[in-house]
């Protein structure tokens, strides 16, 4: 995707802040590809091959904002840039279509879907090797994960998820 001027793709980065959604909507979008897509060749509308890069690039996409907001497994192959910036522009080609095809419009989650999409890319873009920002969120991401694991924390996934673990009721000693 060349052309930025796009309203909703001017820059999603102050439209949308949370990694998490940013991480939630890469895992969905890898998900919804890998239940679909065999299907999909089956049916003769996507080849094989195309089917298969594309569903890696989105596994290393899902992987790398897995990593950034929640600090668990490694960040994406930079050899894997490419290939997630094609996926990328491929995913929002396909939204605004969608949306084009729905007079304009679009519901809650799918201005969110869209925003974390072009969140996405925008990020992507400034991975490139020659892009002239001076910081990008893995540095801080890494920032943060490097001190947490220095300083014996867990990761923020971690953290998370014991946070959302049912409470043990607790157990008395018998009399």
């Amino acid at each position: 995707m060349t052309d930025w001027t796009h309203p909703r793709i001017a820059n999603p980065a102050h439209a949308i802040h949370d990694t998490d959604d940013i991480a939630a909507e890469a895992r969905a979008a890898y998900t919804r590809r890998r239940d679909s897509y065999p299907d999909l060749v089956k049916a003769g509308r996507i080849a094989a091959d195309d089917a298969r890069t594309d569903l890696d690039a989105w596994r290393a996409i899902a992987k790398d904002w897995n990593w950034i907001a929640f600090g668990e497994g490694d960040p994406a192959s930079p050899g894997t840039l490419a290939d997630r910036i094609a996926a990328l522009d491929i995913a929002i080609g396909r939204w605004l279509d969608m949306v084009a095809e729905n007079g304009g419009q679009w519901t809650d989650a799918e201005d969110r879907q869209g925003l974390a999409l072009c969140a996405m890319r925008w990020w992507a873009e400034r991975e490139r090797p020659s892009c002239s920002h001076a910081s990008h969120i893995r540095d801080t991401a890494a920032i943060a994960h490097t001190w947490r694991r220095e300083n014996g924390h867990p990761t923020r996934g971690a953290i998370l998820a014991a946070r959302h673990q049912p409470e043990q009721p607790e157990r008395r000693a018998a009399a």
